[in-house]
């Protein structure tokens, strides 16, 4: 995972320990398209850039 600026020189990679919960299934594939919802937390582990913070972090999956 990385994340910069716009405009500014992209950062090397960071490393990252957490857990993510993905909810499968969650409508009949007869009634819509598949999708998936997922959540999670990670904190950054990494040494060169330190951050000392933990992060949530939630998203929707949808596959026509």
């Amino acid at each position: 995972m990385r994340a910069w600026t716009s405009g500014s020189e992209k950062p090397d990679w960071i490393r990252l320990e957490g857990v993510e919960l993905r909810l499968e299934r969650l409508i009949p594939g007869e009634l819509a398209a598949p999708v998936s919802i997922y959540l999670g937390a990670a904190r950054v582990r990494s040494r060169e850039p330190r951050f000392d913070s933990t992060r949530g972090y939630a998203g929707l999956l949808v596959r026509p």
